[in-house]
């Protein structure tokens, strides 16, 4: 594995409180342990931005990979509607294989699919993960953090034994449904390109609390 350490991606304002959306019947079919409350994930479809529902408070640009690459602006913005918890997201990039590292480096230098160049890409500010933040957990997300494999990629009764994989898997997540061990989120990296093709490459994602409450226990 390539050790490159947390690669910072940016900041978001998530909500504060439980999401309704998680009724029973949505846990069943996107879960791999059930008796979490409240996911918390880098995708927001799982944990939903603040800015969803208040988009008159989010500027046109606010950072190069959907996250908020400054987190003193982020706050500007997020205060003004009160309630939220403020996350910084990283890329776990000592768990990627070097032709992982390969796509991700291009990601990061803007570089299209096809090759070419982008634009210069700015850091965060700050530029890496502060030492007071109190970190959640490992998600496991495709390139960019746009779907997580962990949390919003559904079970396939036909093909998957579900109950299988939740005595397999469900050990190994903490109460806000991410995982504590980079070994367990990236051996379910590997799994997830195996199981969900159509997404991968798969890449672990480290979650930091940078304010705000922690969210279920």
């Amino acid at each position: 594995m390539v050790d490159q350490g947390d690669v910072l991606l940016g900041f978001d304002a998530r909500v504060a409180r439980p999401d309704e959306s998680w009724d029973e019947r949505r846990k069943r079919a996107m879960l791999f342990r059930l008796d979490v409350v409240e996911p918390l994930s880098i995708d927001s479809v799982v944990w939903p931005s603040i800015f969803e529902h208040h988009s008159e408070l989010r500027p046109p640009y606010v950072g190069p990979y959907g996250f908020w690459d400054d987190l003193a602006n982020l706050r500007r913005h997020a205060d003004a509607r009160g309630d939220r918890r403020i996350a910084a997201f990283a890329v776990a990039a000592g768990a990627c294989t070097p032709e992982e590292w390969t796509a991700l480096d291009a990601f990061l230098r803007g570089v299209s699919p096809d090759g070419q160049p982008g634009l210069t890409i700015p850091g965060t500010n700050p530029p890496t993960v502060k030492a007071d933040w109190s970190f959640l957990g490992y998600d496991v997300a495709d390139l960019g953090g746009g779907t997580s494999g962990l949390m919003n990629c559904g079970f396939v009764p036909e093909l998957d034994d579900v109950g299988a994989l939740r005595l397999r898997w469900g050990p190994k997540l903490n109460a806000v449904h991410l995982f504590d061990r980079l070994d367990d989120a990236r051996e379910f990296k590997e799994f997830s390109n195996r199981r969900v093709a159509e997404h991968a490459p798969f890449f672990v994602h480290g979650i930091w609390l940078v304010d705000g409450n922690r969210g279920a226990s």
